[in-house]
């Protein structure tokens, strides 16, 4: 059945004897400006308020350190995760993954100094490298070699790598110029090409597995109808320091 239809089907349904619209989901959110912002401004903000509009629920978000939100998303005490990457449903039973795509996330090396990395990940090997801990993908593909150092927040990623204390960094590409944009970091670059370019996913508590899949239909109508497209040209395909 054509998601769209389904989508009609299902919030008629779910409309049923009660008033959506008054309705709000809690997302944790991972990401910094200018994807995620406190006032709902980011991109990604506003593509999930959008979407999430077309089902009858409102957005509120917040922000946690990456492992512990997604064990509050997996326990029920929130509603969900806002971008992860595929197939977290393997590692915390109790999420869904909205099988339509929300962003395509940048995986980027960030240093002080000039690098190659046209070796992909080993070209990481014997280095100290910094993380978000909770960041599954990073955990999977970070070659035995690095002397990996988690930390909790961007924040102390960046200072951490300004005061020499790792040699590379590894963060969202967005976000990451966003935060060198601070005098204090800028002597912070990015590389290229990226580690990876990986697609990510709202993620629902099972408590709300009926909204899966008109949720993915909602994302699909934004990105058929073009308004998926033209904010992200308003929002971010602004010149960018970095290889595709």
């Amino acid at each position: 059945m054509n998601l769209k239809i389904l989508t009609w089907i299902m919030v008629g349904l779910l409309t049923s004897g009660e008033v959506l619209s008054e309705s709000v989901l809690t997302l944790h959110v991972t990401a910094k400006a200018p994807l995620n912002t406190p006032d709902h401004s980011g991109f990604l903000d506003i593509i999930c308020t959008k979407a999430l509009s077309q089902v009858g629920y409102g957005l509120k978000t917040f922000s946690l350190p990456a492992e512990r939100g997604l064990k509050n998303s997996n326990a029920g005490i929130d509603d969900g995760e806002m971008t992860r990457v595929a197939g977290l449903n393997t590692l915390y039973s109790n999420i869904i993954q909205v099988p339509e795509k929300i962003f395509d996330w940048k995986f980027v090396v960030f240093s002080k100094h000039d690098m190659a990395l046209h070796s992909g990940w080993e070209g990481l090997a014997g280095r100290d490298v910094g993380f978000i801990n909770g960041w599954k993908i990073l955990e999977k593909n970070i070659p035995s070699s690095v002397y990996s150092v988690k930390v909790r927040t961007p924040e102390q990623l960046f200072e951490m790598l300004n005061k020499n204390r790792v040699d590379f960094i590894i963060y969202e590409y967005w976000s990451g110029m966003k935060f060198i944009e601070d005098p204090e970091f800028a002597s912070i670059q990015p590389h290229s090409p990226p580690l990876m370019v990986e697609p990510m996913y709202i993620y629902l508590h099972q408590k709300h597995d009926r909204l899966v899949l008109p949720l993915a239909a909602a994302i699909q109508e934004m990105k058929q109808n073009g308004s998926y497209q033209r904010l992200y040209s308003q929002m971010l395909a602004a010149p960018a320091r970095l290889e595709k």
